[in-house]
This record gives structure tokens, sequence and C-alpha cells, in this order.
């Protein structure tokens, strides 16, 4: 949800792992959140040792960011866009890559492959039970908008098609079904 906020107020958001020597995060499950390219916080879920300690009885997140170096990045430059006058389509998709592949690289190659993918948006990373060792599955929100028309399902179908093939070539994914 941070994430969404950050990206709705003007920042280019990219999500990348970490090792962390720091204790009470959860090994693995820790992450830098940089916009527009720098470094402004990290997001962790907090190991749980450590969430027995305070009690703390489900897995908790920690985000922690710096909002003096956010308020330094942040263009005071006000763009304007007209409203879409055409609706979007949004699809979700799910595909498998290497456990080593970060979202990062797999998000910018989503969001640069064609000028209708207006949004892209992490919901899920799953390993385990039907997942092979060494993969992860990856779920994104894809968002199509065309500023000339209103998108067609087979229009919506060929840029999945582009999606798919830049997925494999790029980074071995199998798309889920």
């Amino acid at each position: 949800m941070a994430i969404s906020v950050l990206n709705h107020c003007g920042f280019d958001v990219t999500v990348c792992s970490i090792n962390s020597n720091a204790s009470w995060q959860h090994p693995g499950r820790t992450a830098q959140l940089c916009a527009n390219g720098v470094p402004v916080g990290v997001l962790s879920e907090i190991n749980p040792s450590h969430g027995e300690t305070f009690g703390l009885d489900n897995r908790t997140v920690v985000m922690e960011i710096n909002m003096d170096v956010l308020s330094e990045i942040q263009s005071t430059e006000k763009t304007y866009a007209s409203v879409a006058m055409y609706p979007s389509v949004i699809r979700d998709l799910a595909f498998l890559v290497d456990d080593r592949t970060e979202y990062a690289t797999i998000e910018s190659s989503l969001k640069t492959i064609s000028p209708r993918v207006t949004f892209v948006e992490l919901f899920d990373i799953y390993k385990g039970e039907g997942v092979k060792e060494g993969k992860k599955s990856v779920a994104v929100h894809v968002e199509f908008r065309s500023s000339e028309k209103t998108l067609e399902a087979k229009e919506v179908d060929v840029e999945i098609e582009k999606i798919k093939k830049m997925l494999e070539k790029e980074f071995g994914a199998i798309l889920r079904v």
C-alpha cells in the first residue's frame, strides 16, 4: 500500500532485496525501497523469534521511510495530464521465475514494453507447495489503456502475448494459467 501511495505522489518506486544483519529482521524477507533511484527506506518482516518477544502472534511487517530524503528528491515541478477519455483494462498475470530474479527488474521491463501499459503493481510472491525448488511465482496487476480508443479484448491479448514472450526471453519465465 505504501508503494502505491508513493507512486501516486509522483515517485518512481522500486523494491530491491537486500541482505540485512539486523537480528529483528526476517532473513530473506527484507527489501530496500528506492524512489526515483534513491534509497529512501526499508520494508521488512519481523523475525518470528523477535515477534514472540513482543507478543506478536501473526507475521508483522515494518516499514521505515526517511521523509527528509523523500522531500529532497521530490520534484516541485507540477505536471498535469488530461483525464483519460477511455477506460483501462486490468489483467492479472502470474508467472514462475528463478528465485534470484529481483522484482524491480521485471517491473521495469513490464513498464517499458508498450505505451499501452500504464500501470504495473505487484500483488503476490509465492514460494512453496506447487512451485519447484529454486523458483517463485510472481503475480502482478497490469493496466492497459489507449489514449485513442477503448481497447478491445483481442488488442489486450496481443499485448499479453508480447509480455509473455518478453518474460520468457529476458527472465526464463513461464506464465501460469
